[in-house]
């Protein structure tokens, strides 16, 4: 499909920034998920935001000229979008989510900063898509940023128990996602953002439901209803924008650069800790913000 951006906006410009977009929703999201966990599974929640906000989604995709990409799009397209969907949002967001809670989030997190590194080397495998000094370089500063950032925050959660379990999880959690990176990239060469996520979001969204983890956690939140009916109302709007602008990027970007650019959730939510919750800014985390913004550079120059 052809592209709608101004004529000053390069598309892999818009890309990155959608990218970053995501990365400061994601950081929110992971925020607003973790303090929900007190209060039933993960799974549970995860299933909830996401059925809420594909509804959403698909509304608004069944409008307007979105239809007529439905009808176009072949049963291998479908195929890619289905595999894409199950493997980051059913499967991996859901370990993440379990992960962070052993690991503590700040340690989850970066343990998953490795998927922008497999994504490269799928890229350039099953895509073409060439590894240049450039990307090579602004990728690396910003995953180094990124992990001074998370070690500085001294997060500490969970246990010593299951932490092995965890941390193998939360690898196989960066591999699901770089592979549903590479399995989303050639759907959306003819779908847009809407459609995309109109299909994904819907599909996740009756896989996790049909698994017992995300039924089990039923009862408790109903029980809460009052209490996190708000939040998760909030939680679902954050899913959707989030999904919008990180498909986005992938469409409009390399591979690599929506990759890299959509991890960067550690740097805003150090940001968003310092300004909301008047966490402390220690040295390392400073210097890993100001890495993962040279990085950013890089990338973008």
């Amino acid at each position: 499909m052809g592209s709608p951006l101004p004529l000053y906006i390069t598309e892999p410009a818009f890309g990155a920034a959608c990218a970053l977009a995501s990365a400061f929703f994601w950081a929110l999201t992971s925020l607003l998920v973790r303090r929900l966990g007190a209060v039933c599974s993960m799974v549970t929640i995860n299933a909830v935001r996401i059925s809420a906000s594909g509804l959403l989604l698909l509304a608004v995709s069944l409008t307007g000229p979105v239809r007529a990409e439905l009808a176009a799009m072949s049963a291998l397209t479908l195929l890619l979008v289905a595999s894409s969907t199950i493997l980051a949002a059913g499967i991996g967001d859901s370990v993440f989510f379990e992960c962070s809670r052993v690991l503590g989030l700040g340690r989850a997190m970066t343990l998953a900063m490795t998927y922008p590194l497999m994504a490269a080397a799928f890229a350039t495998i099953f895509l073409g898509e060439p590894i240049t000094l450039r990307t090579t370089v602004g990728a690396v500063t910003t995953l180094v940023g990124l992990v001074l950032i998370v070690v500085s925050r001294h997060d500490t959660g969970g246990t010593l128990r299951g932490h092995r379990l965890a941390i193998a999880g939360t690898f196989f959690v960066a591999l699901t996602w770089a592979a549903s990176a590479i399995l989303m990239k050639p759907p959306m060469r003819e779908l847009s953002p809407l459609t995309a996520q109109g299909i994904r979001l819907p599909i996740v969204a009756a896989f996790l439901w049909l698994t017992p983890w995300a039924r089990a956690g039923l009862p408790l939140l109903y029980e809460a209803r009052r209490r996190v009916l708000v939040p998760m109302i909030v939680l679902s709007v954050l899913t959707a924008v989030s999904s919008m602008t990180w498909i986005a990027g992938l469409k409009y970007s390399d591979v690599v650069v929506a990759t890299v650019l959509s991890s960067t959730s550690p740097m805003f939510a150090l940001g968003l800790g310092a300004m909301f919750l008047g966490e402390r800014l220690t040295a390392g985390a400073v210097l890993g913000a100001l890495l993962t913004v040279a990085g950013i550079v890089v990338l973008e120059v």
